[in-house]
C-alpha cells in the first residue's frame, strides 16, 4: 500500500525539487518538467486507488476482523494496514468503513481502558502496547490525512473524554 503514496514529499520545498530534477535533466524546462511529475504521480495515485478500492471490501473485512478478534500481534498489524489504506485515500472511502464499523471508537476506547490500568511490565505489557502504539498511528494518520474533518470525527466520538482519562504517570519507571 505504501507504494501508492507520491515520491513527492509535500514537505520538500518546490525550489527543491527543481533543483534535483534540473540535475537528472540538463536542457529541459524545470516548470514543465516537475508539472508533468506532479500530473503523473497524481494519475498514478488514482490509478492505484481505483485497484485497490476494487477489492477493498474483502480486505476491510478480513483486516477489521482481526483488528478486533485477532491476537495481539494481529490486531497490531491489522491497525497498521488500516493506516496504510487511510494514507492513500482520496475519496474518504476508508475513513467511511472505519467510522461505519465502529473501529475508530473500539480504537479510542482501547486506548483510554488501557492507558488507565495500573500494568507492570511484562510481555503481555509489550504485547499490548504494540497494539495501541498501531492504534495511536491510525487516530493520528485520520486527523493528519483528513485534516478538519478527521479531527470532527474523532472529537464527535469523545476523543478529548477518552484520552484526559488516561494516565501515563509511572510507565516510565516501569518500563
Amino acid at each position: 500500500f505504501q507504494y501508492c503514496g507520491s515520491i513527492l514529499d509535500s514537505d520538500v520545498p518546490p525550489s527543491v525539487i527543481r533543483f534535483l530534477l534540473l540535475e537528472e535533466q540538463e536542457g529541459d524546462d524545470d516548470e514543465l518538467t516537475l508539472q508533468n511529475v506532479l500530473k503523473e504521480q497524481s494519475e498514478l495515485a488514482r490509478a492505484n486507488f481505483a485497484i485497490i478500492r476494487k477489492e477493498a471490501q474483502a480486505v476491510i473485512d478480513l483486516v477489521t476482523k482481526d483488528a478486533i478478534h485477532g491476537s495481539e500481534t494481529g490486531k497490531a498489524i491489522s491497525f497498521y494496514v488500516l493506516d496504510s489504506l487511510v494514507s492513500i485515500d482520496h475519496e474518504k472511502y476508508f475513513l467511511n468503513q472505519l467510522q461505519s464499523r465502529g473501529i475508530l471508537r473500539s480504537c479510542l476506547t482501547d486506548v483510554s481502558n488501557y492507558l488507565s490500568k495500573d500494568m507492570s511490565f511484562s510481555s503481555e505489557f509489550s504485547q499490548r502496547f504494540c497494539t495501541i502504539d498501531a492504534q495511536f498511528s491510525l487516530l493520528l494518520r485520520i486527523t493528519h490525512h483528513y485534516g478538519k474533518h478527521g479531527s470532527q470525527i474523532l472529537l464527535s466520538m469523545g476523543a478529548l473524554q477518552n484520552l484526559s482519562s488516561c494516565s501515563l504517570s509511572g510507565y516510565q519507571k516501569k518500563v
